[in-house]
């Protein structure tokens, strides 16, 4: 079990904070673990301001790496437009993606360029670096050169399982200093991603969906490239559970 605190924090709100405990996922055996405790000690304490997508962000010191070092936090998790995800070029897998000069090369030139910053001062201020992602997204122009506009949210697509495993391939090697990412399952919002398109089937399905994406995410993250820290996030209203890997 690996019990998580975790402050969402919604600046309109005054400062909302929602401490969770996460429940583990034994995937092997496909089987939710028994909740913790509280007698085990935090493994992460991770922040993360959550702006209203497609709206002006909120200027708040949460924001600042620093800060949250100083009250005790040892990670940041970056919201989903500030996604890596978001900023692989995809130029090792086809160069006509985001070609050289276009409005969506540059766009997301410059969105890798920030995430550089937002990682340095993490570093600097000594937190393990995180950043939140709807699944599944691809950029527009993969999605019509391979002809994959009725199965991009279709997990169990051969396809789509190929090209997801290499969107994470891809941002590892981009941003090596990247700890981890924190995957939401359930909406998919792109306001702010004009270059990508994204949706999943089945959202609440755990044998058709969830099951298989998060044993996708552990072998490609967790195994294969040797980034332990994913984190899959499901919102509920009650109670709310967070598997992670």
């Amino acid at each position: 079990m690996m019990p998580i605190e975790y402050a969402l924090r919604f600046p309109a709100a005054k400062r909302l904070l929602a401490s969770m405990l996460f429940m583990a996922l034994a995937v092997a055996g496909s089987a939710l673990a028994v909740p913790p405790t509280g007698d085990e000690p935090v493994k992460y304490r991770l922040d993360m301001v959550h702006h209203i997508p497609g709206a002006a962000r909120y200027e708040t010191k949460y924001e600042d790496p620093a800060v949250m070092a100083e009250m005790g936090y040892d990670g940041k998790v970056y919201f989903l437009f500030d996604s890596p995800l978001l900023a692989v070029n995809w130029d090792t897998v086809d160069q006509q993606i985001f070609l050289q000069g276009s409005a969506g090369r540059a766009w997301v030139d410059a969105k890798a360029a920030a995430i550089d910053q937002n990682l340095r001062k993490c570093k600097v201020a000594g937190l393990k670096v995180y950043a939140m992602s709807d699944l599944i997204l691809f950029p527009s122009t993969l999605i019509q050169r391979q002809g994959m506009r009725k199965t991009i949210s279709d997990l169990n697509d051969a396809q789509t399982q190929t090209y997801l495993r290499l969107l994470l391939q891809q941002t590892f090697q981009r941003f090596p200093d990247l700890d981890g990412l924190v995957f939401r399952i359930g909406e998919t919002y792109m306001h702010d991603a004009p270059f990508h398109k994204g949706r999943i089937d089945n959202r609440t399905n755990a044998q058709t969906t969830i099951i298989p994406l998060v044993k996708l995410l552990r072998e490609q993250m967790c195994v294969k490239l040797y980034k332990g820290n994913c984190l899959p996030l499901f919102w509920l209203w009650g109670p709310v559970l967070v598997l992670g890997v």
